[in-house]
């Protein structure tokens, strides 16, 4: 883990100090080797084969709620027209 601390010089100049310590000050970038973004667990670090699964899902779950919905919606219609009808 690298720590960064910005200083700041007049006219919008900035210099950035850099250490290596361990626990980083709060006022203090953290910033990541490769090693450690490698090794990080995210869930946005996905393939994009994994990506379109995920999407294909959502869209799955679409459909049918689109779909039962116009079944709940022929139910209803039918149940009002026999209504009607009487």
């Amino acid at each position: 883990m690298i720590c960064v601390t910005p200083v700041y010089l007049p006219g919008d100049f900035y210099l950035f100090s850099v250490s290596y310590a361990t626990p980083c000050a709060p006022h203090e970038y953290v910033l990541l080797t490769q090693a450690e973004q490698d090794s990080a667990a995210s869930p946005l670090n996905i393939s994009l084969a994994d990506g379109g699964a995920i999407g294909a899902a959502v869209m799955l779950v679409w459909a049918i709620a689109f779909g039962v919905r116009m079944v709940i919606r022929v139910i209803r219609d039918s149940e009002s027209s026999a209504v009607d009808a009487d």
